[in-house]
Order: C-alpha cells, then sequence, then structure tokens
C-alpha cells in the first residue's frame, strides 16, 4: 500500500512537474512571440519613418536637380552664344587673327558642340580685295567676278553629295548665272577696250531708245551706260530740244571727246543738222557718231504690225521675247518695210564732219533681217532690248578703232550761243534769274509745278542776246480726259504786246491715260526784259483741276518752224 501509495504520489509529482514544465514553456513560447511581435511591429514603424524621410529626401533631391539643370541650360546657352558670336567674327576676317588665351572660353565636354569641319567657310588670302579709294567700273565687275567665284567655291565645297538642285519656281532672276558671267565678262572686256582708248569721255543724245526704256537697269544696262557715258536721251524726244538747248544741257564746264546722237525714223528732221554744228563749234575735233538703225516695227506683215503678229503667234506665255522661228511660216513677199529719209542723217553727218553707224539690212530678203537682229529690239519692235544695247556698244568702240581715236586731240572753243532752257518738274528749283508771282507746288511726289490761277500770273524773262530769241512753255497735259482748263499766254515788253497762243492741255484720242510735259512755241521775243503773262480761261465746262501747271521755260535764240517741241521728260 505504502508502496502504491509512494508510487501514485510519484506519478502525481511527475505529472505535476510535467505540468509545470509546459507552463514555463508555454510562458517562454508567449514572451518570445510577444517580444517577436513587438519587434516585427517596432520594425514595421521605423520601416514606415523611414520611408516617408526618404520620399522627402528624394523630393528635396528632385528640386535641387531641377536647379542645377535649369543653370546647366543657361549655362550651355551663354556658352552657345558666346561661341557663335566668336565663330562669325572669326568667319568674316579675311586674315586670320589669333583669339588671345586670356579670352579663351573652355566647355566641359559633355556640353561641347562641335561644328564640322567641312561646314567652316574660309576665305582664302588670295580673294581678299583691296579696294581703293577710286575704282574704275572695271575694278567694281573685277571683284564682283572674284566675289562670285568665292562664294561659288565655297557653296560647291559645303554641299551635301545628295542634294538637290532648285526648281524653278524658286528662281529669283530672269538671268541664268552663266548669262551673268558672260554679260560681266563683256563688260570687263569692252572697259579693256576704253582703256586701250584713254577712256574717251561720252555723251549721247536722242530719244527713248537713247534713254533706256524697255530694259530693266538703264542706268547699267544702256549703251551709254556700258561706254561709261552722260546719257542726256530724252523719252520721246526729237533733236530739236537738244539743238536749242545744248548749252543749258550740258553747261559750261563740261568736256567731252565723243558724241553719239540716236534721232532715227519718225525721230529725224532738219534739227539734226542744227545739233551736230552746235557741238563742232564747242568742240570741234571731237568724234560725233549718228546712229542710223531701222526698228523691226518698220515692217508689216499683210498689212499687220510685225508686233501684232508676233503676239497673236506666240505661244501662251512666250509672246514677251522675240521668237525668230514663228516667221519661218512666211513669205518674203508678204511682208512690207515702210523705210524713212536716211538722207537727214547723211546731210547732218556731213555738215558737221560726223560718222554714221548703220543696221545691216537684207533688203531682198525681210526674213532673214528680222530673224539676224530682231532681239536686239524689246518686244514692242522699237526700243533696243539689252542684246541691241551692248550691241551698240560694242559697235562704237569697234568704229573707234577704225576712225584712229585720239583723245588727246580735244579742244574746247567758245559758245556760238547760249539758251536758256529750264525745267523744274522734277527739282522744284527755280533758277536764280526767273523771276515770277507764281507759286510753287509740289502736285505730286517729287513733281513740282508754278500753279496759274485766273488772273494776273506772270514770268519775267530776259533775252540776252542782242536778238531775237524763240520762246516756248513747257506745261501739263492730260489725255484723253480733259483734266485742265486752257490757257492764253501773251509776250508785252513796256506795255506792247508783242505775241500771244492759246496753250490746250489736252490731248484727245489716244487709248491710254497720259498726264505728260508739253513744250509749245509762244511767239518771239525782243532782246531786253519781257513780261510773260498767263490767263486761264473759264469756258465750257469746269474742269476738275481748275488751274494751269507750268514747269518749264524754254529760251533760245536758235529756233525750228515746229510750233510744238518733242520732248516727255
Amino acid at each position: 500500500m505504502k508502496n502504491n501509495e509512494s508510487s501514485s504520489c510519484k506519478r502525481r509529482r511527475t505529472t505535476k512537474h510535467r505540468s509545470s514544465s509546459f507552463y514555463y514553456l508555454n510562458a517562454i513560447i508567449g514572451c518570445t512571440s510577444f517580444a517577436v511581435y513587438s519587434i516585427l511591429i517596432l520594425l514595421f514603424f521605423f520601416s514606415n519613418n523611414t520611408i516617408i524621410d526618404v520620399s522627402a529626401v528624394s523630393s528635396s533631391i528632385d528640386d535641387d536637380s531641377s536647379n542645377n539643370t535649369s543653370k546647366q541650360q543657361q549655362l550651355q546657352r551663354e556658352l552657345f552664344f558666346l561661341r557663335r558670336k566668336l565663330q562669325e567674327e572669326v568667319t568674316v576676317t579675311v586674315e586670320a587673327t589669333a583669339i588671345p588665351e586670356e579670352t579663351t572660353t573652355t566647355i566641359p565636354e559633355e556640353t561641347t558642340t562641335t561644328i564640322p569641319e567641312e561646314t567652316t567657310t574660309t576665305i582664302p588670302e588670295e580673294t581678299t580685295i583691296i579696294i581703293p579709294e577710286e575704282r574704275t567700273k572695271l575694278e567694281i565687275l573685277t571683284e564682283m567676278m572674284l566675289q562670285k567665284k568665292a562664294t561659288t567655291a565655297t557653296s560647291d565645297s559645303t554641299t551635301a553629295p545628295d542634294s538637290t538642285a532648285a526648281s524653278d519656281s524658286t528662281t529669283v532672276s530672269d538671268s541664268t548665272p552663266a548669262e551673268t558671267d558672260e554679260s560681266m565678262l563683256k563688260n570687263i572686256e569692252l572697259n579693256d577696250r576704253l582703256a586701250a582708248l584713254n577712256h574717251p569721255r561720252i555723251v549721247s543724245f536722242g530719244s527713248s531708245r537713247t534713254w533706256g526704256a524697255a530694259i530693266l537697269d538703264r542706268e547699267h544696262n544702256s549703251f551709254t551706260a556700258l561706254l561709261n557715258g552722260t546719257n542726256l536721251g530724252i523719252r520721246g524726244s526729237g533733236p530739236e530740244y537738244p539743238a536749242m538747248c545744248f548749252y543749258s544741257m550740258i553747261g559750261d564746264d563740261a568736256v567731252y571727246d565723243l558724241f553719239i546722237i540716236e534721232f532715227t525714223t519718225d525721230w529725224v528732221n532738219e534739227a539734226l543738222s542744227e545739233l551736230g554744228q552746235r557741238i563742232r563749234l564747242r568742240f570741234p575735233e571731237a568724234t560725233i557718231i549718228f546712229l542710223n538703225f531701222w526698228a523691226p516695227r518698220q515692217y508689216s506683215y499683210k498689212g499687220q504690225p510685225l508686233a501684232d503678229y508676233h503676239r497673236s503667234n506666240s505661244a501662251f506665255g512666250k509672246w514677251d521675247v522675240f521668237q525668230p522661228e514663228l516667221l519661218d511660216a512666211t513669205r518674203a513677199v508678204d511682208w512690207k518695210f515702210e523705210p524713212w529719209d536716211p538722207s537727214i542723217t547723211k546731210r547732218a553727218a556731213e555738215a558737221c564732219g560726223g560718222h554714221i553707224l548703220d543696221l545691216p539690212r537684207y533688203a531682198n530678203d525681210p526674213i532673214k533681217s528680222l530673224q539676224t537682229y530682231g532681239d536686239l529690239y524689246g518686244i514692242d519692235m522699237i526700243h533696243f532690248s539689252e542684246k541691241g544695247h551692248r550691241y551698240i556698244a560694242d559697235k562704237i568702240v569697234k568704229l573707234l578703232d577704225i576712225v584712229d581715236f585720239d583723245k588727246d586731240k580735244t579742244v574746247v572753243r567758245g559758245w556760238d550761243s547760249t539758251d536758256f532752257c529750264t525745267l523744274w518738274y522734277e527739282t522744284g528749283k527755280l533758277p536764280p534769274k526767273l523771276k515770277t508771282n507764281m507759286l510753287l507746288d509740289e502736285f505730286k511726289p517729287t513733281k513740282f509745278a508754278l500753279i496759274a490761277s485766273l488772273y494776273n500770273n506772270k514770268i519775267t524773262l530776259n533775252n540776252p542776246w542782242g536778238k531775237e530769241a524763240n520762246l516756248y512753255l513747257s506745261y501739263m497735259a492730260t489725255g484723253p480726259d480733259e483734266m485742265y482748263p486752257k490757257a492764253v499766254c501773251r509776250v508785252v515788253q513796256e506795255g506792247k504786246e508783242l505775241s500771244g497762243f492759246v496753250l490746250n492741255p489736252h490731248v484727245p484720242g489716244v487709248p491710254n491715260k497720259l498726264h505728260i510735259v508739253m513744250h509749245w512755241k509762244i511767239g518771239v521775243i525782243p532782246p531786253g526784259t519781257s513780261d510773260l503773262l498767263i490767263h486761264v480761261t473759264d469756258e465750257g465746262t469746269p474742269k476738275p483741276w481748275p488751274y494751269f501747271r507750268v514747269v518749264g521755260i524754254i529760251l533760245s535764240p536758235k529756233g525750228f518752224d515746229n510750233q510744238r517741241l518733242a520732248a516727255n521728260f
């Protein structure tokens, strides 16, 4: 029993001991779990705080990075403009100039922008042009050629192999580069030939053909300009005006060795001889050349003017360029030529010892004549084309070689007669000798006139030549619309009326509107002082412009039978 009790107690003690062990084990496990959970909670808490801090730091870094990037971009822009400025200064400098070390700007590698060597334009030393203080036209043209060659060479070296030529629609010039180069070379050749003649001093008188109508740049491309001369051509003019106003046109100080006179076809009259003789009296050794050129407009085909025939048979868009092939389908017998009297030009040349320069013509072959020389004229078949002006310049220089031109022979003598021809139409300047009570008005930009109202309009004139002088008045006229009233002009000396004339400023029957200068003869005035009185009539329908515009005076001892002088200023 005792043993059993002992065993039982032993078992109970053992069981109790085991239960206690489980309790402690559970307690340890629970504590451990609590510790683990606590650690995890702490880790989670600290983990969240770390993430927030990282985000804040990341945001701060982004802001700093953005500021740094902006500053870096600004620095790059400044470096770029500085580098471009330095490049431009180096490019336009003909002689290489070293940049001092202290001005060198170092660009970080990551921001360096490399400019390909093949795009750099370097001007070779041999193309450097030294411009003297005074340059001849030859030197200027030579400079233009050198610059063009340098530009072309640079363009060729910088053009990519697969570049495509510009289309026709991008063309900005009527002349191709080849034509431009050829013209420049011809100009240089012509100047060389003039230099060999010791650069003759040249002046030309003529109509709108000489003036340079129908060409784009008459200041450079007229035959007078190509010869480096003075162009005194007047549009719509005959030889009367320069014959009467020779002194006023060239002045006291001008000296010329060569005179070119062009009044052909319908502008030929006896005043041509007067002009030639006045030139010869002033410049007894000068060379005088008369142009004796026929014009294509003198031809008609079956009664139709050549210009009309050419226009009606030309392809669309090509009628403004002379097409000689259009004449192939015609017959010579269907063409008619209207000549003018060449004997007037011949007599004028003989009277002053001048030379005649003819334009050849095949008398029995009108088609060959037109196809050979037609393109020397513009499409109006009246005025010289640029090719025609160059042709004339070339022929004149050849003629000077033939006649043994010598500039050193030039002599200047006194005037056979002076004249008083003044026109304030474009200058707005009245000559000091002219006295008037009329007001000067600029009725259009750079167009000026003395305004004559109804009554009491006076111009005081002086005839100093001791003999009678011819008086012409220059005034504005319109057509086909009648814009101005008529004016009655009278010349009075010491209360005595000497002459008078009614001026009509209306040009009827013209197809296009005109506003031009006309010159009509008032009469002859004796030596001494006279008054020109102008009275504007108020007859008929009131005119839109109720006044008379006076733009010039012609007073000369030389005179002709013409009541009207042809000279369209």
